[in-house]
């Protein structure tokens, strides 16, 4: 019997430690990049340097994802005068013309990037789970990393602390 509670205990505190890692705030520095967006314009992180940035990893095929771009959207217009971006990246494997259709049809207001060879997601801890989000704030530092959907209220205050 003690040696189920244990076992019992020993897991709960794995599970734990594990979703505290989703949570937990990075302080590392936000590697750089240059890429195109899907309209044509060439974006870098140097060029942001001095904004709060939300850097979301996502794909067409991703339901989470596609339940995130609305809110995304919204945190857009509510920060984006306020040295605030949004930064959609779509993962390599994803299709240009999805992603093209899908930017339509949703009306997204923010940058969107094709990784077409994998090269930042590759910098910024090879991502392979989408969505996964990064907040970033204006010193290029990462405080923030999460996988899986993001929690918009939570998120809000985040970047309102940041501003």
């Amino acid at each position: 019997m003690q040696k189920k509670t244990l076992f019992t205990l020993l897991t709960v505190l794995l599970v734990l430690c594990l979703l505290a890692t989703l949570f937990i705030r990075h302080d590392r520095t936000a590697p750089g990049f240059s890429a195109t967006t899907m309209d044509g314009k060439l974006l870098t992180s140097a060029e942001l340097q001095g904004k709060v940035m939300l850097i979301n990893f996502w794909a067409t095929s991703c339901t989470g994802c596609v339940k995130e771009v609305p809110e995304l959207i919204k945190l857009q217009n509510r920060f984006g005068k306020k040295d605030f971006e949004t930064i959609g990246i779509a993962l390599d494997y994803d299709d240009p013309a999805y992603i093209n259709r899908f930017i339509g049809k949703f009306g997204i207001n923010y940058a969107v990037i094709h990784d077409k060879d994998g090269q930042i997601a590759e910098k910024f801890g090879k991502i392979s789970l989408a969505p996964t989000s990064f907040v970033i704030d204006k010193k290029g530092k990462i405080v923030r990393k999460i996988i899986g959907e993001v929690d918009m209220a939570e998120m809000e205050k985040t970047i309102e602390s940041l501003l």
